[in-house]
């Protein structure tokens, strides 16, 4: 393709200013979910226009406290909990079955519209000389569910999160990766030829990690009689790639600075959103 060469001229540039800016920022800290109540990001932006109900939702969340660090992680969604425990383990399996390392980023605020952020999961950086040209500083998101069905096409509020996270960093790819997860008993762990692996849950919800070469009795000796082991095995992994549509900001602009104009509202005037209408049906007696 004849523009190759201008495409990674401009990724490499917006390469090197999204590690400039957001590079050394730590994710799920105090810092960074307070940035994230200043914007509507990309793991939230589908609710904006999905239903009434997720939009209200949405609004009631920004007009909340930001979440502390610290918050017990046993309070959330268990499918959230799944994938935030389950996301390092899918990044070392990426890295090593692609011969790529993932640079780490936090927040990225929108260069234009500070009301809109994303926090990918990562930069795609080749290891090897010989490796494909147009995989180096492509974004790449893992995806671990925990019990939706497997589909061929990526869901669509996933590509939508794909989208704003191109639109916060000027890269203009997204690779997408979804891992399937299963965890099992010990002796069903222990005779898998399947890719595999253990981690260890304290009563505060911190996760330790056995790493590949550590032998699985001695890493055990170092915890406690108190931490949870889950023992996984990996049943299925699907790769995909998003590249970024140059109408889908302009497309949903309007609806993102319509919702950000009700939190800024709502904010200054100390309200709070009206409840959806009640879909009761009351019948006279």
């Amino acid at each position: 393709m004849t523009e190759t060469p201008g495409r990674l001229w401009m990724r490499d540039r917006a390469f090197e200013r999204t590690v400039r800016l957001y590079g050394k920022q730590d994710q799920r800290t105090d810092a960074w979910h307070a940035q994230r109540g200043t914007m509507i990001t990309a793991s939230e932006v589908s609710k904006v226009w999905q239903t009434p109900a997720s939009r209200l939702e949405l609004l009631e969340k920004k007009l909340e406290p930001p979440a502390k660090s610290d918050s017990n992680p046993f309070n959330a969604i268990p499918a959230l909990i799944w994938g935030t425990r389950f996301e390092p383990v899918a990044k070392k399996i990426y890295e090593d079955s692609t011969g790529c390392d993932i640079i780490d980023v936090g927040c990225c605020q929108h260069p234009v519209h500070k009301f809109l952020g994303a926090s990918p999961d990562g930069l795609i950086v080749p290891r090897y000389a010989d490796a494909d040209p147009m995989r180096y500083g492509r974004l790449v998101e893992f995806k671990c569910p925990m019990s939706r069905a497997r589909k061929d096409e990526i869901p669509s509020y996933y590509v939508h999160q794909m989208q704003m996270q191109m639109e916060c960093t000027g890269i203009d790819e997204c690779e997408y990766v979804e891992f399937r997860f299963k965890q099992v008993n010990f002796t069903e762990w222990d005779g898998s030829p399947k890719p595999k692996g253990v981690f260890a849950v304290d009563p505060v919800g911190k996760v330790d990690y056995k790493s590949d070469d550590a032998e699985l009795h001695q890493w055990q000796s170092g915890l406690t009689e108190d931490h949870q082991y889950v023992y996984w095995v990996l049943t299925d992994m699907k790769k995909d790639f998003v590249p970024k549509d140059p109408n889908w900001l302009s497309d949903h602009l309007p609806d993102l600075r319509s919702f950000w104009d009700d939190v800024e509202r709502h904010r200054r005037e100390g309200t709070k959103p009206e409840p959806l209408p009640s879909r009761t049906l009351s019948i006279d007696i």
